[in-house]
């Protein structure tokens, strides 16, 4: 067996769509070759929709955190506002949608930070992540009939320790929040 880098594509023998959720999910049952001439039949690929977050800091120092029940793991979750990308829009347009509509709050300085592809193995979705330092109340909350959460703020420092004790638990959120601390030189 070989311990070089794995960089050969693999070769789809045969792919069959097996469940259509569009615009949600939508799963392949894929027959591969690897570069090696292993065979795998059966092999699972998804295709899911991209989403944006932000980490969006309030001119008082404060980071706005959505607490919602998450179908997913059967309970309520905290995260940083976040939300599907719309047909046309740009991973910017949908995070400073997204934070305007879940928190009211618009305005600020942003940055990119990080575009990371959530499950190498299934899928090519990527949660595309952003820093917005001085935003501002704007408006009020505009939400989906699909959405119930509640605003909480947060110093950046409190979302650390959330992230520590295992309260803050969702990945692309932990991950932006450590990016943009990061970013930020917050300790």
């Amino acid at each position: 067996m070989s311990s070089r880098c794995g960089d050969g594509v693999w070769k789809v023998v045969s792919s069959k769509l097996v469940l259509d959720r569009s615009p949600w999910l939508r799963v392949w049952d894929e027959h591969v070759v690897l570069p090696n001439g292993a065979e795998i039949k059966g092999y699972i690929r998804t295709e899911s929709r991209s989403f944006s977050m932000c980490f969006a800091l309030t001119r008082e120092g404060l980071v706005p955190v959505i607490r919602q029940y998450k179908h997913g793991v059967g309970k309520a979750f905290y995260e940083l506002p976040a939300g599907y990308l719309e047909e046309g829009e740009t991973p910017l347009e949908c995070a400073k949608r997204e934070l305007l509509e879940e928190t009211g709050l618009g305005g600020g300085k942003w940055e990119h930070l990080a575009s990371l592809v959530l499950n190498s193995n299934r899928s090519n979705a990527r949660a595309h992540m952003f820093l917005a330092v001085g935003v501002k109340q704007i408006a009020e909350p505009h939400l989906d009939e699909t959405e119930v959460l509640e605003v909480k703020y947060f110093s950046p420092r409190r979302l650390q320790n959330m992230i520590w004790s295992g309260e803050l638990e969702s990945m692309a959120s932990v991950a932006n929040i450590l990016l943009a601390c990061s970013r930020m030189n917050f300790e």
